[in-house]
């Protein structure tokens, strides 16, 4: 360590000003802490753009709640208008909108292919042994189902095989497909899915990142600084300007740029998927009341279409789409790509002639983590061995896992008070 650097000593250092660490440290004495940021801005991948009238963040962000203590919390923190929606989300499949979930709408396609997944729905093979998300939803749902949405969805999301996949790490996002319900669906609609409301704040997802902000922020998070060394033994982190010593490191940044920081070899089964999305305005109204809708067909680019305008009760379109490329792959020309979307679009009926008159786009590097036996492991591995060095990993990145808003927030509360001694 260099010794013309400025020099500090906390109780905290906090590695990431996203939702995780900004929560974490909001319930933590006001002097206790440090959060180290390498971006200008707070917020993480909870930024939002606001552009020629239109609103949007990095990616659709959207609050589902099963914990109402948390619900009246933030509520009472957000500081602008929060929308309730009941969710309107559908599948584009072949010509038509089939409802979401795919497994309990499948009445709605043709009489040959409804009888093919109801069939293969009730004949499935239930192997309870099976670990890898394929042999999950092949499973769950039959071969049928999973060959006309849940296969080629996942896999343009996670540009990987679905046998790479652990089963346990995301099957619980999963709707179940009960054969009886499915039956009951051709007649009345379920009305209890999964995350059927959702919770948005009228001025975009940041307003949430500014209700965990601490007054007078700028004492207590350091922006556009990022960490260049940690030095676990003798607890100590090192950044371009400053030397901090620390009795709790907590890091929130993803799991590999850790690794590399504290000298462990990345494993090369820490895979992902990245996320190149684009926000897009319109000079006309939305011709459809969606909130989102999932693409699995192969000859569209997109994985997700979603709906500003329909959320936040806008009249002029407003759209975000989702393209997923593997987190190795070049991504050559993001001006062609825009140009295959907004024909895509036109060609699923979503645009028809209306005018662009704003658009942005970023790209999130990791989204999707690839989460595998071995990379479950390795997590539970290496947590321990850094519980042991009073250091602890906090949020979807830095612990490889699927996790909701609700969860993370959650979790950084439940680590910082077992921390407070």
């Amino acid at each position: 360590m260099t010794s013309d650097k400025r020099r500090e000593t906390k109780k905290f250092v906090i590695i990431g000003a996203g939702i995780s660490g900004l929560s974490f440290a909001s319930v933590l004495p006001y002097k206790s802490y440090l959060i180290l940021e390498k971006e200008k801005e707070v917020g993480g991948l909870c930024k939002t753009i606001k552009k020629e009238g239109f609103i949007w963040d990095y990616s659709g962000h959207f609050m589902h709640f099963k914990d109402d203590s948390l619900k009246r919390k933030l509520f009472k923190k957000i500081q602008c208008e929060i929308i309730s929606q009941n969710k309107n989300t559908a599948i584009k499949y072949k010509n038509k909108f089939i409802d979401y979930p795919f497994q309990e709408n499948i009445h709605q396609l043709n009489k040959k292919e409804f009888i093919d997944c109801l069939y293969d729905l009730y004949f499935r093979p239930k192997e309870k042994k099976c670990s890898d998300l394929k042999g999950f939803l092949i499973s769950n749902y039959g071969k049928s189902i999973c060959e006309k949405f849940l296969f080629p969805y996942n896999s343009k999301l996670y540009c990987t095989g679905l046998e790479n996949l652990d089963k346990d790490a995301i099957g619980r996002f999963f709707p179940h497909a009960d054969f009886s319900q499915v039956l009951y669906n051709i007649r009345e609609k379920r009305k209890d899915t999964y995350n059927e409301i959702f919770y948005y704040p009228k001025k975009g997802i940041f307003e949430l990142v500014k209700a965990f902000l601490p007054e007078n922020f700028s004492n207590r998070i350091i922006l556009n600084e990022p960490v260049i060394e940690i030095d676990l033994n003798n607890k100590r982190v090192r950044t371009r300007s400053y030397e901090i010593e620390y009795d709790y490191l907590i890091s929130t940044i993803d799991l590999k740029s850790f690794l590399k920081l504290v000298k462990i070899k990345v494993p090369t089964y820490l895979a992902s998927s990245k996320v190149l999305v684009f926000n897009f305005g319109f000079d006309a109204a939305a011709k459809s009341d969606f909130h989102w809708i999932y693409v699995p067909e192969y000859k569209y680019p997109m994985y997700r279409v979603g709906f500003y305008n329909n959320i936040i009760k806008q009249t002029k379109l407003s759209l975000y789409v989702e393209v997923a490329f593997r987190d190795d792959a070049k991504i050559d020309s993001v001006s062609k790509i825009k140009e295959n979307i907004l024909s895509s679009l036109d060609n699923m009926g979503i645009l028809n002639g209306e005018r662009l008159v704003a658009d942005h786009n970023v790209i999130m590097n990791p989204a999707y983590v690839h989460i595998s036996n071995k990379s479950i492991n390795f997590v539970k591995d290496l947590k321990r061995n850094l519980h042991n060095k009073n250091c602890y990993l906090l949020g979807r990145y830095a612990e490889w896992k699927y996790n909701s808003i609700e969860d993370n927030v959650l979790n950084a509360f439940r680590l910082a008070d077992s921390l407070k001694l």
